[in-house]
């Protein structure tokens, strides 16, 4: 991305591109600059949608934690619940399932790596889509 850009310009542009992850990467060049409390906030919820389109469940968390401590309450964007407790669900699950993994593998129990990969398939796949 060029520098010489402005930086709503070059977030419109990797948003209509689908290109999520620079999105997330300009909003946070934006917020590292930025000392307006209610700006902060809004690029922290720009930066969470974006982050939940390129599937970065660890930042949207990070972010919906820096959220709370600025004060935001979650009533004033019932929006970003789901996407809250979809990347708490994801990350600790996938935590979980690599655990069990490792378990499996030293072990030598073919049957709960099996067991493993179908919930991880199960767990990503199934009970969450696209809202």
């Amino acid at each position: 991305m060029s520098n010489s850009k402005e930086p709503l310009a070059l977030y419109i542009l990797a948003v209509r591109q689908k290109r999520h992850n620079d999105a997330v990467q300009v909003l946070t060049d934006v917020i590292n600059t930025t000392t307006d409390k209610n700006d902060l906030l809004e690029y922290l919820q720009s930066r969470i949608e974006s982050a939940y389109c390129d599937e970065n469940y660890n930042q949207i968390l990070k972010d919906c934690k820096e959220l709370q401590n600025l004060g935001f309450h979650f009533d004033e964007n019932k929006q970003l619940l789901p996407i809250l407790f979809e990347a708490k669900y994801r990350v600790g699950s996938q935590k979980t399932i690599e655990e069990l993994k490792q378990t499996a593998t030293k072990f030598g129990l073919d049957l709960m790596l099996t067991r493993a990969n179908r919930l991880e398939v199960f767990n990503l796949e199934v009970l969450f889509e696209k809202f």
